[in-house]
Parts: structure tokens; sequence; C-alpha cells
């Protein structure tokens, strides 16, 4: 299922969260924290005086998740996407925190700082300006580190970046007006989809 491109939220909040444990000495007082895998991308929307016709159309979308059994196929409404600077995709097969791709523009800036980008279908932030070698490959450093093996010739989407999410609760609460509704709902990346 993909989120229809037509229903846009007011507002859209985006972000990356790592999960960690923090643990502090009876004695001493001394605080540590350990970083732990799994960070993912959540997405909140909110939607502010709809009218019914398009409430109806994301109560039934809603309904269609089985509250978060369901994946759907999502972007960031506020993240422009770019076009793609050449035909991009994986070069040399890997997982972790940086890839290396093939098939870009020669000797040219392809990504930039903060850029989203899709591979091997997990959503991706680019953590540095990427720029191509004269014969058109470039390696990417991102968060969070692939989860699964990106196979060689898997494309690079920049164009549309996306991600597979679920629902965080069981349902979605309606806030109805006359005329009027409002509605937030949350997603979590479906990181192990």
């Amino acid at each position: 299922m993909q989120w229809p491109v037509d229903l846009v939220p007011s507002t859209n909040d985006f972000a990356l969260k790592y999960p960690s444990r923090g643990f502090s000495s009876p004695f001493t007082g001394v605080v540590q924290n350990i970083a732990l895998p799994g960070a993912s991308f959540e997405l909140t929307m909110t939607f502010t005086n709809i009218l019914e016709d398009e409430r109806r159309r994301l109560e039934v979308l809603t309904d269609q998740l089985r509250g978060n059994v369901e994946p759907i196929k999502i972007v960031d409404h506020c993240a422009l996407g770019l076009p793609p600077k050449g035909a991009p995709v994986v070069a040399v097969a890997s997982k972790g925190r940086s890839i290396q791709t093939s098939g870009w523009l020669k000797s040219a800036k392809v990504l930039a700082l903060g850029d989203l980008i899709t591979i091997n279908g997990e959503l991706k932030r680019v953590q540095n300006d990427v720029v191509s070698s004269a014969s058109g490959l470039a390696t990417i450093l991102f968060n969070p580190p692939l989860r699964k093996i990106a196979p060689i010739g898997a494309v690079i989407e920049t164009q549309n970046p996306w991600m597979w999410a679920t629902l965080t609760d069981n349902g979605v609460t309606f806030a109805r007006k006359p005329r009027f509704s409002d509605v937030t709902i949350k997603f979590k990346e479906a990181i192990y989809r």
C-alpha cells in the first residue's frame, strides 16, 4: 500500500530516533549511556480543518492499515526530492553506514549533506556532501545504518525517497467539529520488513 500523493498534511514532523540506555551509579553518581542498534525514522502528520471527504479518505486509509499491522510506503512531504544525477546503483554489496555506488554523473556534486535517499527499501539521511569521481563512482555516508545487505545493482532513489512505515498505535482518533475535522497520524519505520 502507498500513501496517496494528494493527501498532504498541514504539518509534518520527521525525526530519526536512536535507542539508548542510561545508567547512573548509585555510589558515585557517574552517568553512562550506551547506544543500542535499531535507529529508525518516525513521522507525525497533522491534518487541520479538513473537510468531510478528506476525513473519510483518511479514516478508510488508516482502517486499511489495521492498526500497526499493515505497512505503508510513505514519504516525508516536506523533503524536496532531487532529480537523479545519473542512474545511481549500488556498486559493492554491503550493509552498514556507507556504501560504494556507481552510475552518477561524472565529477559532480551528486548529493548534499542532509539529503534523504532510499537504498534497498530503507530510508537514509546523507551525512556529507557527495562528489562523484571521473568515472561516476561515489561513496555515500548515511544514517541509520543499512540493516540488510544492499545487493549490487540496487537502485539509489533520490527523487522520491520513501520508507515502509506502520502506525505507532492500534488506531487513529479523529477530532470532529461541525463541517471540519483534525487528526494527527503517527508512523514509525517498519525496519524489519
